[in-house]
């Protein structure tokens, strides 16, 4: 087989953003202001205007919306139990609605070690029987079902995690020793932070972010994230890149994700009508792509 090689191209994609850290260390406005400085960037409107183009998704018992006189954000509330298929499917209707830039989720930890999560539907299983170690296979691929839907958006996701916490003695600037809290690492499933662009470690005493995971041209640390952190952020992962067309390929993996997630294989195949998917033109794919997305919402009104 002929190989037909082509220079690299490193394509605009949406940031995916995680910021893990203990209680109180202010995750939740770092990244409200961080989502602002970003759709500024990306509209070039007032700061009063990004909210209105972001959504907070909030799995912290009505803690979310204590920022909304900072602005008119969007928000959304996931109550227990906390079952990985809810947030897919709210984040799969969001991508549908071109008014939103930004995606908060705040925190993935629910799904995780909550009420319902992954670690607490292992456990009911393995109390039925099995071995406790292959059960593991069927709940780290709905965590991992969840995640793909996440990185796949295309829109930017900054999501907060909890942290488990040390605490340790520092000397300050006037020479006294004082407690300082940082998190150890977020209470999510082992190494899902690689799947992130940039993750950054809040500090809870001052809230600086510290930057685990980054891209070229950003500070090893942010003292405080302020909506020019977000234009920053977006400037530097940006930087270079060049606008993606949509593919055939990436519509009709759009409609297998879009069809998967929201039970409507068979509402598919009634429209291909014997067709398979990669025999369809663009054009028809995004029909039928905007059909799927008129079924969802109709079903969930």
């Amino acid at each position: 087989m002929a190989i037909t090689l082509k220079p690299a191209v490193n394509y605009i994609k949406p940031m995916k953003v995680l910021s893990y850290g203990p209680a109180y260390s202010g995750k939740t406005l770092s990244s409200l202001n961080v989502a602002v400085g970003i759709v500024q960037s990306i509209r070039k409107c007032t700061e009063a205007e990004a909210y209105k183009h972001i959504v907070m998704i909030d799995t912290e018992y009505g803690r979310g919306a204590l920022y909304n006189k900072l602005g008119p954000y969007n928000y959304l509330s996931i109550e227990a139990p906390y079952w990985t298929e809810k947030l897919s499917n709210i984040i799969l209707e969001l991508n549908t609605m071109d008014e939103i830039d930004v995606i908060i989720i705040d925190s993935l930890s629910h799904f995780w070690v909550k009420e319902g999560g992954i670690l607490e539907q292992k456990n009911e299983a393995d109390k039925k029987g099995g071995n406790s170690y292959t059960n593991w296979a069927d709940y780290t691929a709905k965590f991992n079902r969840m995640l793909d839907t996440i990185m796949s958006s295309p829109k930017h996701i900054l999501v907060t995690a909890r942290a488990k916490s040390d605490t340790v003695l520092v000397t300050n600037d006037k020479g006294k020793s004082v407690p300082v809290s940082y998190g150890l690492k977020p209470e999510l499933r082992d190494g899902v932070d690689f799947e992130f662009d940039i993750v950054f470690n809040v500090d809870k005493l001052t809230h600086t972010l510290v930057v685990d995971k980054g891209v070229p041209g950003m500070d090893p640390f942010y003292e405080l994230a302020t909506n020019e952190t977000g234009k920053h952020l977006y400037d530097v992962f940006n930087v270079g890149k060049e606008a993606r067309t949509r593919t055939v390929n990436d519509v009709a993996e759009s409609i297998r994700n879009f069809s998967r997630v929201h039970n409507l294989i068979q509402f598919v195949q009634l429209k291909l009508s014997g067709r398979n998917l990669n025999d369809l033109e663009l054009d028809k794919l995004l029909e039928l792509e905007n059909e799927i997305k008129e079924k969802i919402k109709k079903d969930q009104r």
